[in-house]
């Protein structure tokens, strides 16, 4: 199982954005998943991909299916 890693920029905050991992193939999935764990990120705010996961990486994060983990201190290899 591959997936992606996704970013949250906060609307005025370009320096402070949140990295999330994502097991999921599907990047329109991802990004949804994201956006729901996050509370619904406000509209202003910017959701998107930033690179895809091997499926390696995603095992090594110990993710299972649809799981997000933020990762932002520490950003895997994609």
């Amino acid at each position: 199982m591959s997936g992606w890693v996704v970013k949250i920029t906060k609307a005025g905050n370009f320096t402070a954005p949140k990295l999330y991992a994502v097991a999921e193939a599907d990047p329109r999935r991802a990004l949804y998943l994201v956006n729901k764990a996050a509370d619904g990120a406000p509209p202003a705010d910017r959701v998107e991909t930033v690179g895809e996961l091997s499926p390696d990486a995603v095992h090594n994060l110990g993710l299972g299916p649809e799981e997000i983990r933020d990762v932002t201190a520490n950003p895997p290899a994609h």
